[in-house]
């Protein structure tokens, strides 16, 4: 059960968790390294632990020596999982403080390895999420669920997700002894508190059903002393879990996730079936059901066949790297716009990084049946799939539309107001400050994106001098083009000081963020705050603009396609309001700034 993608990441070898030319100059370096590969292959994990240490003890400047830190902290772990102690309540807690102190060496090493380049911050994040979670420390949640689709190596996105698992079943268990016995005796929650459950027994369920389909997949991860090891504890844990989850959505993204062969699909589609029919909605949610005999059934025989033919909507998203959270919100929320229509499916595919990669996609996606497109989620990859769409006669919203998309063709739809209202919009509001901001967000790549680009001309004209990052406290600070969230939490820790000093395009700031967003308002109401509880009980935290946009499009695709259709009215203001707010521990009434009830 040896996947070593982090030993790898320390070798001389191009591995996808290393970049490309971070190598030693050392041979020696490279030996030991080999050596510790080989040792951990045969089982021996105490050995290769301790041939990296030797790098660190012989060799502790070289370049290798963050890679290898991490990879001895993460050894660590894997040798010394909580639970393995057994004897006397004696033994048992000498046993405990050594497994703590183990814990505490990873964490160190660690910390140690802080300042490299990113992707080693990526994997000391993965480290410090871990040894969190074994602890149970809700903490952990702020380093692990910014890494959620974004590890290259599918065994570490498979440690990420027992992690996430992990933290997410605590907080179900620290909730439910809160709750107070009633007349009856049984105990119950406030609401606020249940809802609370009902979000983290979502999550937990999101994360053993990723878990899951990695090990059927035959992934294979280093031991992470978490209860998703192995596939007897997640049944285990899914069984007790799966009564406590009450959102539809959450039950068929698990059934969405779960390979056809896993054992946890019948466990899952029986609460399915018992929520749906609860709901008196079984007729819904009946294609997920087929893993039920008609045995079973309640209502009707499961058969998914009796669905009329599915009206296919495309979907173009970042599904994979750095931007996959984005992607995964977007397909989400047009899911859950299109929740209602039983014969509508949504086919997706990954938008990429070039226009190739997007026209490529577009073409899959209508090859695949598409009779509309949401997408792409990028200014730079709009243009070109507008042209497109307009000549092979498919509809498309685009969520990120670029200057002049509005007069493209009878066939390309904005689905946003265009960069240069969103520009001047932010420019205003930081010249209203100062005169000088330092652009803290870097794009990735080294290419200013053309969100960028348009917002520094905007800022040129409003008189406002644009300076390098520089740390100082005083000063302005603008956040905005694309974000990873690992920079995003670090974004979001340092304005939390000076929140009226720091300003955020409102697609780049993370959820809580204080400081002074620029976004679009949200249509108020009582169904923009149902589908706000509802989004925060499937995904555990409130959508962002871009996600709302693409529940927009989704309706507004459906009412094209299908003009009968019901459909529930759009979440944001139309038309766009582009305006700002400040937000701190107060409601704003700015969409994409509204916290989860």
């Amino acid at each position: 059960m040896l996947a070593l993608a982090l030993l790898g990441a320390c070798s001389g070898e191009r591995f996808a968790t290393r970049p490309v030319g971070l190598v030693s100059p050392e041979r020696a370096v490279d030996a030991l390294v080999a050596q510790s590969r080989e040792l951990a292959a045969q089982g021996d994990l105490s050995g290769a632990t301790g041939a990296l240490g030797r790098v660190l003890r012989e060799h502790p400047s070289d370049p290798l020596a963050p890679w290898c830190r991490i990879a001895t902290a993460r050894l660590l772990l894997a040798q010394h999982p909580r639970g393995a102690c057994t004897g006397t309540p004696e033994a048992l807690a000498a046993c405990d403080r050594g497994i703590a102190g183990f814990e505490d060496r990873a964490r160190a090493l660690a910390q140690e390895a802080a300042g490299a380049e990113p992707a080693v911050e990526l994997q000391r994040a993965l480290v410090l999420g871990l040894v969190d979670a074994r602890r149970r420390d809700p903490q952990g949640f702020g380093r692990l669920e910014p890494l959620v689709g974004r590890m290259i190596d599918r065994a570490q996105h498979a440690e990420v997700e027992c992690g996430v698992a992990e933290l997410s079943l605590a907080a179900v268990d620290a909730l439910e002894a809160r709750a107070t016995p009633t007349e009856s005796g049984a105990p119950a929650l406030p609401e606020a508190l249940a809802a609370g459950r009902r979000r983290a027994a979502a999550r937990a369920l999101a994360a053993l059903s990723a878990a899951e389909a990695l090990a059927e997949d035959g992934v294979l991860w280093l031991p992470t002393g978490l209860v998703c090891d192995r596939a007897e504890d997640r049944a285990r844990a899914v069984a007790s879990l799966v009564s406590r989850v009450e959102a539809p959505e959450a039950l068929t993204g698990a059934l969405d996730a779960l390979p056809a062969r896993s054992g946890l699909r019948r466990l899952v589609a029986r609460r399915l079936r018992q929520v749906a029919e609860d709901r008196g909605e079984i007729a819904r949610y009946i294609r997920w059901l087929a893993d039920l005999g008609d045995d079973e059934a309640t209502l009707a025989p499961v058969v998914a066949e009796r669905l009329p033919a599915a009206l296919v909507l495309g979907v173009l998203a970042p599904v994979s790297g750095a931007r996959a959270s984005l992607g995964v919100m977007v397909v989400r929320e047009a899911q859950l716009a299109l929740a209602e229509e039983r014969a509508v499916r949504i086919l997706v595919e990954d938008e990429g990084v070039t226009q190739h990669d997007a026209l490529g996609a577009f073409e899959r996606l209508a090859a695949g049946g598409a009779l509309a497109v949401l997408g792409p989620t990028q200014e730079e990859l709009s243009a070109a799939v507008a042209r497109r769409a307009q000549a092979r006669g498919v509809p498309v919203w685009l969520l990120a539309p670029h200057e002049g998309a509005d007069a493209m063709g009878p066939l390309v739809h904005p689905a946003g107001p265009p960069p240069g209202e969103r520009a001047v919009a932010l420019a205003a509001q930081v010249r209203r400050a100062g005169a000088r901001v330092a652009w803290e967000a870097v794009a990735s790549g080294g290419d200013a994106s053309a969100f960028e680009l348009r917002a520094r001309e905007a800022l040129a004209l409003a008189g406002v001098t644009v300076t390098a990052p520089d740390g100082g406290p005083l000063g302005l600070h603008l956040v905005a083009g694309p974000v990873g969230p690992v920079a995003g939490s670090a974004f979001a820790a340092r304005a939390r000081a000076q929140p009226g000093r720091w300003f955020f395009d409102a697609r780049s700031a993370r959820p809580g963020t204080a400081g002074v967003w620029v976004g679009l308002a949200a249509n108020e109401g009582p169904p923009f705050d149902a589908h706000l509880g509802r989004y925060c009980d499937v995904a555990g935290e409130p959508p962002g603009e871009l996600g709302m946009l693409a529940y927009d499009a989704a309706l507004e695709a459906l009412r094209a396609l299908r003009p009968a259709a019901p459909a529930p009215g759009p979440l944001l203001a139309h038309p766009w309001i582009v305006r700002a707010a400040l937000v701190t521990a107060e409601e704003p009434s700015l969409a994409a700034a509204r916290r989860c009830p």
